[in-house]
Parts: structure tokens; C-alpha cells; sequence
């Protein structure tokens, strides 16, 4: 975690003001329409695959359809980056669960044959025997380890010579088999607004005998809220709400019980195309921390620290350098640098908060593990007039 140069006092008021009038909506704080209840979008906002151990870590997910009749999804892959890497479609039987294990799908590209499906409600699904021209088993490697492409560009930060492979994974109602992506602007001709998509997730940790699970996250659609921006922005607005923007929890560190805490950092930071690996971005890449002991108020709020973890799940010491008590509570926000990794900041590039997620994953060593996710207290949404 690299701490940022502190803004002097003018730049600071120029920085507010800028925010105010880019996002206007953010003066509101209200928080969006969320819950664990049915959606028109999931979001896995985290996954990893150890690719080096077929035994090693994996992420599976599970989701499911309420409505009475087949449903059909489309469920993306993106990088680190918010680049989309690779999708598959997958049609849900009323009442039926379809689980996922990601290590099929980034080791094999092993994906659910669409075996229900219907030609008559679904004419341009494909059939599951039929090849899909996308890209290469080893080419979604590269993009999810931060490997470079043989062309010079990059799907998401290099990390060097890991084998984890890391992003996070949408899942779309849709009322057809398309090969658009929710950066497209067809895709609103693709995707539905019906909420009837819940699930949940499991990270799973062999090497430390471990797992956390958590409901996925509802991505929803509703005419009862306004807001200037989607989940997908900038892609076209398909009525999904964004994520809240101000989050706290509680947090773990020591103790009797040997406790900790890691969090997951999600920033919807979208991108359609890969770049030039010479001239990537550092994309949302900051937060803002504030913690407190238990019981006691929280302190001030840290300068805006640069995330160098590309896995987006930090420790308490990359959050903060302070020593910490036991336990206390923990408020996070997200901030997007807009600078180039190999050039200086301009004035226009200033920083500004960002709709994001956080999720804490609190452990005792050899006795616990679960995930939790945090609660929104701000937001961008406010009651439609």
C-alpha cells in the first residue's frame, strides 16, 4: 500500500468541487436499493484459481432462478482490469441450482452445456457441440495471471510469474444467446430487468483448510430509485443500480484467539478493450480508511493509499499502519487515481470516490472462518420524483 501525497488545501477544495460537479449525485449520499433478495444481475465481485495446484485454491459459485419458467443467463469473466475475458451462457430450470467451479472453467474452459435449452423461447442459442471461437484456454491464463499478450497488451496488472489467477465474474438475465458484453451498445437489446437471480460463493483454501462463503452480490433493477450512472458505466445504462460508495465492518486482529482480517476491495472499473502494456493504467486503484476501537468512535480519515495488491484482498497492515487493537470497526471508501503508471499527475487528474464493495473475511486460526459483507452508508441513488 503506497500512501499518496498529501493535496495542500487549494487543491483539496478544487478536488471537492470537481467531484460535486462530475458526480452530482454524490452529495446526496443516499444509499441504493440492496439486500440479499432476488436480481437482475449477481456479481462474484473476487475470485481465484491457483493454476499451478490442481488441489490448490478455487472459487465456486452457485446460482439460481426464482421465476416459474427456464431462465436464461450470461455470465462474464472480467480481469483485475474490468476487462471482459471470457463468457458463456447457462439456461436455469425453475427451482434448479447450477454450481460452478472456476477452476473448470479458467483450467478447461469447462463451461455447463446449455442441455435445457429451447429453440422455440431461445432461437440463437447455440448447441453445447457446436465450437465457440473465442479465446484459447492459455490466452485466458495470461489475462487472469497478468501475463502479457504476444501482441504487447495486457488484460490486467502483471504480478510477475503468479499462477493465481484472479478477477471477478457478472451473471446477466438475458433474453437470448448473444456474444455482446454488457460494454456494448446492443447489449441493452440482450439483457432483461427482471430480479429473479440469487446465489452465493465459496472461496476454498486447501492449503489451509479453509473455506468462507458469502451470498453473492444483488445487482438490481429499480424504477423506485434515480441515479446518474449504472453498474455497468460506461457501458450502455441497463437499469442496473451501481454499488454504494462509503462501507463499514467490523475487524479482527490478535488476540487470545490468534484473530485477523483481510478485505476485499471491489471497484467497477470497466474496460472494453486490453491496452498497450507499455502505456497500461493504474485503474481505481485507492482507498480511504477510517477505524476506531471496540467500543469507541472511529479516528480520522487516512490520506488516499494506492492499492498494490492486485489481488484487491488486502490485510489489515495494507490497510493501515497503525497498530490496532483486538477489535473495533473499520470504514472503507474507494477512490480512482486517474494517472498513468509511468507519468506524473496533471491537474485535471484528480482523485475521486467511486461506487465500490466491500467484503471482510474475519479468521481464528484452526477454529473459524467466514466472510462477511460490509454495510453501505452512502451512496449515489436517490427516489426517483
Amino acid at each position: 500500500m503506497t500512501r499518496l501525497a498529501r493535496l495542500p488545501a487549494v487543491a483539496l477544495a478544487v478536488a471537492t468541487l470537481a467531484l460535486l460537479v462530475t458526480h452530482p449525485t454524490a452529495a446526496r449520499a443516499a444509499v441504493c436499493s440492496r439486500g440479499n433478495v432476488p436480481a437482475a444481475s449477481l456479481l462474484i465481485p473476487y475470485f481465484e484459481v491457483d493454476l499451478a495446484d490442481p488441489g490448490g485454491k478455487t472459487t465456486l459459485f452457485a446460482f439460481a432462478s426464482v421465476a416459474p419458467t427456464p431462465t436464461m443467463t450470461r455470465v462474464h469473466l472480467w480481469s483485475d482490469w474490468g476487462i471482459p475475458v471470457y463468457a458463456f451462457n447457462v439456461l436455469l430450470a425453475p427451482e434448479a441450482v447450477q454450481t460452478i467451479n472456476l477452476r473448470d472453467v479458467v483450467g478447461q474452459l469447462l463451461v455447463p452445456g446449455l442441455v435445457h435449452a429451447d429453440p422455440e423461447h431461445f432461437p440463437a442459442c447455440f448447441a453445447p457441440t457446436v465450437p465457440f471461437l473465442g479465446p484459447t484456454v492459455e490466452q485466458v491464463q495470461a489475462r487472469l495471471t497478468g501475463k502479457p499478450e504476444p501482441s504487447g497488451f495486457c488484460y490486467s496488472r502483471p504480478r510477475g510469474e503468479t499462477t493465481l489467477a484472479v478477477g471477478f465474474v457478472t451473471i446477466d438475465v438475458v433474453r437470448d444467446c448473444d456474444l455482446a458484453t454488457p460494454l456494448d451498445s446492443t447489449y441493452r437489446l440482450v439483457a432483461l430487468d427482471d430480479n429473479v437471480l440469487w446465489g452465493d460463493v465459496f472461496y476454498v483454501a486447501p492449503d489451509d483448510d479453509s473455506a468462507q462463503g458469502i451470498p453473492a452480490v444483488a445487482v438490481r433493477t429499480d424504477p423506485e430509485v434515480a441515479t446518474d450512472r449504472g453498474f455497468y458505466d460506461p457501458g450502455p445504462d441497463l437499469g442496473r443500480l451501481p454499488l454504494d460508495e462509503t462501507w463499514r465492518t467490523r475487524f479482527l486482529s490478535g488476540g487470545a484467539l490468534d484473530t485477523s482480517t483481510e478485505v476485499v476491495v471491489f471497484q467497477p472499473a470497466f474496460h472494453a478493450e486490453p491496452e498497450l502494456c507499455e502505456d497500461s493504467q493504474a485503474y481505481g486503484d485507492a482507498v480511504r480508511v477510517r477505524w476506531g476501537p471496540e467500543p469507541g468512535p472511529l479516528g480520522p480519515r487516512s490520506d488516499i493509499l494506492e492499492v498494490a495488491a492486485a489481488t484487491r484482498k488486502l490485510s489489515l497492515a495494507e490497510l493501515t499502519p497503525d497498530p490496532l487493537p483486538v477489535a473495533g470497526s473499520l470504514e472503507l471508501e474507494a477512490w480512482h487515481v486517474p494517472c498513468c503508471s509511468k507519468c506524473s499527475c496533471v491537474p485535471e487528474d484528480l482523485p475521486f470516490r467511486v461506487p465500490s464493495l466491500i467484503w471482510a473475511i474475519h479468521r481464528a486460526a484452526g477454529r473459524f472462518s467466514v466472510g462477511v459483507e460490509a454495510t453501505p452508508i452512502a451512496g449515489s441513488c436517490s427516489a426517483a420524483p
